[in-house]
């Protein structure tokens, strides 16, 4: 199944636009009055009518809305220090959406090796493993932050869980 992803959607109408748009028309060769499947990163799943296409923008009119598409009843967040080799956290990345996991927040520790990463180019990973795993829902990828601003933007909730994994040989309860 081919799915394309869009958060261009106005009531019955959706637009693709740059990479998607190419992808419809170029690689998949998408013609008006074809039937597409799309998701909006939101959790619904859409089925619509291709209107027009073109290499720059396919414009779709939605006949079918399914909302919410196995939608989660938790939100789930991890924090992790991206490695020195970036194809292995863009593996992370992929692995946790097709999970399920709902915010991935990078985060500089004192040890880390990789000092900067692209969020653009990640977002694209991300985007890419959800479509392949059918999910509807994109993760939230969050700016790299040092611990120290990740912990303090943290809310003050009883009610959530939190876990550290770590590799210390030290008890820090």
């Amino acid at each position: 199944m081919q799915l394309f992803y869009t958060p261009h959607i106005t009531g019955h109408q959706a637009i693709l636009k740059e990479e998607e748009a190419r992808h419809c028309a170029q690689v998949l060769r998408k013609r008006a009055g074809e039937t597409i499947q799309l998701v909006d990163g939101k959790g619904n799943w859409y089925e619509g009518t291709l209107e027009s296409v073109s290499k720059k923008e396919c414009i779709i009119s939605i006949q079918k809305e399914i909302k919410p598409y196995k939608s989660a009843n938790c939100t789930v967040q991890v924090a992790i220090a991206p490695t020195k080799n970036i194809s292995r956290f863009e593996w992370f990345l992929e692995k946790s959406t097709e999970i399920g996991i709902t915010q991935i927040s990078p985060i500089k520790c004192a040890r880390s090796e990789r000092k900067v990463i692209k969020n653009e180019r990640l977002n694209k990973v991300l985007v890419a493993a959800m479509k392949q795993s059918l999910k509807a829902t994109l993760p939230q990828l969050d700016e790299l932050k040092t611990l120290k601003q990740w912990l303090s933007e943290l809310p003050d909730d009883d009610e959530q869980q939190r876990f550290i994994a770590h590799c210390m040989d030290d008890n820090l309860v």
